[in-house]
């Protein structure tokens, strides 16, 4: 599968507990439920490989697995944590996703946590729903449906004559390729912090203080969909999530057109890609 068809979700948690089955079952809930997305192995604090995979055949079987408890040895004392859990599909619309649950350190500081998704892209599926879903369940604070076409390896941007712009574009997409939405930098070029947003991916959540930056009247108004989905913001680039793919000219000029109606410098890809390599 060409990495330009793979798709990924990453959505960013400061929840400040989602060890419950409850959680679970919302989280879970949704890819069990489709036989084309079902998860066939579980495995905790690890990948899903032969040596660490759990088969299982329902949402149900995954109950005492969620949340589990583990400890841990830290300066010489235990340390009771709660490890990542991953899923994997290996059957057709091949998948992996996983739950990094959010904790508290020892000083009580927050751990933000973030459920992060692989797969395979098949248009009769609407990821835009799991997406939503996703954010609600996890109490999202920012997140990315996108595409993986668009990394270091795929796309190619005009340079410009600023040296820091250039870097903070440079190391923007690096990490928008990933799925990571919120960034902060200290450049190498002007030894200065940067903070701000990668870019826009079709799907964007904008939660906890990012709904400040939104103008949902506006993005509206510009002929945008955005949803408020109660802690947070939805917004969509085009009408079809596979104009990634099949119409990506279209899909960035409305994305450049889309950053226009949030505050400027807020996105450190400031520009749209001169080409796309297949």
């Amino acid at each position: 599968m060409n990495i330009s068809n793979k798709l990924r979700i990453l959505i960013d948690t400061e929840a400040e507990d989602l060890t419950s089955w409850a959680s679970g079952q919302s989280v879970l809930g949704p890819v069990f439920a489709r036989a084309d997305l079902k998860p066939q192995f579980i495995a905790l604090g690890d990948t899903v490989n032969a040596r660490s995979r759990i088969i299982v055949e329902s949402v149900d079987h995954v109950e005492d697995l969620w949340g589990a408890k583990d400890t841990m040895r830290m300066d010489g004392a235990p340390l009771e944590y709660v490890p990542t859990l991953e899923w994997k599909r290996t059957k057709k619309i091949r998948s992996t996703g996983s739950i990094t649950f959010p904790s508290r350190s020892r000083r009580n500081r927050l751990n933000p946590g973030f459920l992060a998704f692989d797969s395979d892209f098949d248009a009769t599926i609407d990821w835009l729903d799991l997406f939503v879903r996703w954010c609600q369940a996890t109490k999202g604070v920012s997140g990315l449906l996108h595409l993986q076409r668009e990394n270091a390896g795929y796309v190619e941007y005009e340079p410009s004559d600023d040296d820091e712009r250039n870097e903070l574009q440079r190391r923007a997409l690096s990490d928008f390729g990933i799925g990571t939405l919120r960034v902060s930098y200290r450049t190498d070029t002007t030894d200065r912090y940067v903070s701000g947003l990668t870019n826009l991916g079709w799907a964007t959540f904008l939660g906890g203080d990012l709904r400040s930056k939104i103008d949902p009247n506006r993005i509206s108004q510009a002929g945008f969909f955005i949803r408020d989905i109660g802690h947070g913001f939805i917004v969509t680039t085009t009408e079809k999530f596979s104009d990634v793919v099949d119409n990506f000219n279209h899909f960035s000029a409305q994305r450049s057109l889309l950053k226009k109606q949030f505050e400027p410098d807020l996105f450190l890809i400031d520009r749209e890609p001169k080409n796309l390599l297949s």
